[in-house]
């Protein structure tokens, strides 16, 4: 971060973001879902492959979130169910999930199924407990 200023400054001022070619202050917002590729299919422009990876939008939201929480690095998907399946992915068998009885369905479906069956141990508590979790 920049000496003295806040975290909170920084993120307004779009992390002091200056576009080369017109001087704009603000990070543009990247419409394209593709981006070009040469005759041997590499990219054209490094480091941009599809709206949901690697988008310079994404890169520029994920950088301001992670000085927002001052954290070393974020990531932004493009659904609930997306972000826990990269969180569950980095388990392995024998590790131990514990979540709320009550969530979005397709997660809880999902959890108790298909990580079950991956050897994942999955128990669920009851949210509105105050005890609920620790009881699990």
């Amino acid at each position: 971060m920049t000496e003295g200023t806040k975290r909170e400054t920084r993120i307004a001022q779009g992390l002091h973001y200056i576009d080369p070619l017109s001087g704009s202050i603000v990070p543009p917002i990247q419409p394209s879902t593709t981006f070009a590729r040469d005759s041997d299919y590499r990219l054209i422009a490094g480091g941009h492959s599809y709206a949901r990876d690697q988008n310079p939008t994404f890169i520029a939201a994920e950088s301001m979130l992670s000085e927002l929480e001052g954290a070393r690095d974020a990531l932004l998907f493009s659904s609930g169910m997306a972000a826990a399946m990269a969180v569950v992915q980095a388990l392995k068998p024998g590790d131990h999930i514990v979540a709320p009885k009550v969530m979005y369905w397709g997660l809880r479906n999902w959890l108790l199924e298909f990580c079950a069956q991956w050897g994942l141990d999955i128990d669920l508590f009851d949210a509105n407990d105050p005890n609920g979790l620790e009881n699990t």
